[in-house]
């Protein structure tokens, strides 16, 4: 009769001595994964502290202001009935309102929030608070891989440029119903896709960021630039071509069109 072993058997690799040993968990692995995602969340939640303390001073609501402004328009159309269900109070920055005035808000965001909404169940603030952080999330992900992937980049350049972009003066609007959060997570992975030399990945994550936010036009010069540079005369010595495209000035390119939107 033969013994087969337990299927939930702890693997054992052998020592030196030939002695087993228990295989180790990568905790530096691990460490490494989630340290992006750490430092995006743990600056965002020293920032949130902050607010609260401002809010209760100033004896407001921390949830109705993470939701102000073009939050409201954002939830407004996220809330069900698309553009034409937007509340009617809502105005933009001049008090004046228009049957085109929901229209400059792009769709990708409420979208997102109605989805995390249905699989939820959330109310409508919390899941778009949901949306932009796992949003925030994905960004500091692919910052921190742009950071390894420029010319001079690693690991530490990566986890320091999460630092930056999480702790920047207008990085609160990554804790808000904004779609900053969500466009800041496509076009770091446009530009990962760029930098990787993966053309289709990085045109179809350019559309999407299409979808978030007007902004996305820097992405479009940025890959569309880099990708026309491999054709260029001056990539095989024929010319000054497109001398202009680079990782460096499309990166330049999208971060100049990546600043928030003013409120209204």
């Amino acid at each position: 009769m033969i013994l087969e072993p337990p299927t939930n058997a702890v693997p054992f690799t052998p020592d030196s001595d030939g002695a087993p040993r228990r295989r180790r968990v990568p905790w530096r692995r691990i460490g490494r994964t989630v340290a992006p995602a750490a430092i995006f969340l743990g600056v965002r939640l020293v920032g949130l502290a902050v607010l609260a303390v401002l809010a209760t001073n100033q004896h407001v609501q921390l949830g109705d202001e993470l939701s102000s402004w073009d939050g409201q328009w954002f939830l407004g159309i996220a809330q069900g009935g698309g553009y034409d269900g937007v509340p009617a109070g809502l105005a933009d920055a001049y008090g004046k309102r228009s049957a085109e005035t929901p229209l400059a808000f792009f769709p990708g965001y409420p979208a997102t929030v109605a989805v995390v909404r249905f699989l939820t169940g959330l109310p409508l603030v919390e899941a778009g608070l949901l949306a932009a952080t796992v949003a925030g999330v994905v960004a500091a992900h692919g910052v921190a891989r742009l950071g390894e992937l420029v010319p001079g980049g690693s690991r530490r350049v990566g986890l320091v440029l999460v630092t930056l972009f999480s702790a920047t003066p207008m990085a609160v609007v990554f804790s808000m119903t904004y779609s900053e959060a969500l466009f800041c997570a496509v076009a770091a992975w446009a530009l990962v896709a760029l930098l990787r030399r993966q053309w289709l990945l990085a045109g179809l994550l350019t559309a999407v960021a299409g979808l978030v936010r007007p902004t996305a036009a820097g992405l479009v010069v940025a890959v569309g630039g880099r990708r026309c540079s491999r054709r260029s005369p001056a990539a095989t010595g024929g010319g000054p071509g497109w001398a202009a495209c680079s990782p460096r000035s499309a990166c330049s390119a999208t971060s100049a069109g990546s600043a928030p939107a003013r409120a209204r």
